[in-house]
């Protein structure tokens, strides 16, 4: 009897044992299922081109830049950070999960021209970026949205470094909205863009060869100008000639285009060089002094064969429209701050000069990412300006120029 009872005690004894155990393993197992680390490691690998030199503002219509005339659509250097989740539901403490940097200053073949039928400035990446996705396995449908963040031309080609330390102190997607770009001149031509992706191909395996449509997937991300640019499209002199009286005795008069007038030259008053990436600079840096002045026949450094060593003579000004000027965004109500354009002109051989503010909807503005195009008329020694407002192709939007009198 004892024995019996000794040995239903041990049985009884090893049962517990077991079920112990048991309920160690359920919980084990239990807690990989519903824990972040019983996760696959599943990738993403994106093959990514900015579409760069467009000037995305509030006008309808956007302009690539003529390559052969301009350089303003050229990227040299290109700073990416991805993140997950769609751009408006980023924070300031959004962390940046991959980041990379592309430059063609090292003599590498890290940004190439990949130039379509209907935008001669695309920018293919050479390098992909392989992004690690926190689902459960490659079949998964909650993929989370990735977004991608792009900053272009922030390296210098004097410098061939990030001067305003994009690359080196953004950790968050703050960061990067609040780097004050201080060190990258406006005539580099930094631009910014993004682009949210939520179907995309994922793999188990990070070293798989990229098969596009398949194991990777194409990404373009447009990119804006942070850079304004700000010109004299069009001058023109005109005298008012009496030819007549009215029915009540008054003159009548019409204007005729005075044939000897000339723009001398062309001057940017306040261009400012600091910005943020989605914002103007509230504490404005200004130029020491004024851009200009330039004149018809002046050496054009804007011009892609400018810094060809072949091309002789240097590209020139043919035209003073063919002047432009460039500046970060200036929203100071100082009115010592403000950007202007000064005109110095003759008509018959008599030198004027008349300096006019850049508005923006009436307002003493320069705004982004936009050209202000300057049209003067002189009539009998009164000046008057109008400009159109628009993203390098459509004039849709009209604002004013005001002339400063001294």
């Amino acid at each position: 009897m004892k024995i019996r009872t000794i040995i239903s005690s041990i049985c009884l004894m090893l049962l517990a044992i077991s079920c112990s155990m048991g309920d160690e393993v359920l919980d084990e197992v239990g807690k990989v299922v519903t824990e972040e680390e019983s996760r696959t490691d599943i990738y993403a690998e994106f093959d990514l081109a900015l579409t760069g030199g467009t000037l995305q503002t509030k006008s309808v219509g956007t302009e690539a830049p003529d390559n052969n005339k301009t350089t303003e659509g050229v990227i040299n250097s290109c700073y990416i950070a991805a993140f997950l989740g769609a751009e408006d539901a980023l924070t300031n403490g959004s962390e940046i999960i991959a980041s990379a940097f592309y430059n063609t200053y090292q003599g590498g073949d890290a940004i190439g021209s990949a130039p379509t039928k209907d935008n001669p400035n695309i920018y293919a990446l050479g390098n992909h970026m392989i992004i690690k996705i926190p689902v459960r396995n490659a079949d998964a449908t909650d993929k989370p949205k990735v977004t991608f963040v792009a900053v272009a031309n922030i390296l210098s080609a004097d410098a061939k470094k990030d001067l305003d330390g994009f690359v080196a102190n953004c950790k968050t997607y703050g960061d990067i909205l609040g780097r004050r770009i201080t060190m990258t001149d406006p005539n580099i031509f930094v631009k910014f863009g993004s682009a949210t992706i939520s179907d995309y191909k994922v793999r188990e395996k990070v070293l798989d060869e990229c098969v596009e449509g398949e194991n990777c997937t194409k990404v373009e991300i447009p990119v804006h100008q942070l850079t304004s640019a700000i010109q004299l499209e069009e001058f023109k002199v005109n005298k008012k000639v009496q030819t007549g009286t009215g029915s009540k005795g008054e003159p009548v008069f019409k204007e005729e285009t005075v044939s000897d007038a000339n723009v001398v030259s062309v001057s940017l008053l306040n261009a400012v060089t600091s910005t943020y990436v989605k914002k103007a600079d509230p504490n404005v840096i200004l130029r020491s002094s004024p851009v200009g002045p330039l004149s018809v026949g002046d050496d054009n450094p804007f011009h892609p064969d400018y810094n060809d060593s072949s091309v002789s003579p240097k590209p020139t000004y043919e035209n003073i429209s063919d002047i432009r000027f460039y500046t970060y965004a200036n929203e100071s109500n100082d009115v010592n701050k403000q950007t202007a354009l000064k005109v110095v002109y003759t008509v018959n051989g008599v030198e004027s000069t008349s300096t006019f503010k850049i508005k923006t909807d009436g307002a003493a503005c320069v705004q982004p990412g936009n050209i202000y195009k300057l049209y003067v008329t002189i009539t009998n020694g009164t000046a008057e300006g109008t400009c159109t407002v628009n993203d390098f192709i459509s004039n849709t939007v009209t604002g004013t120029w005001e002339e400063v009198i001294k």
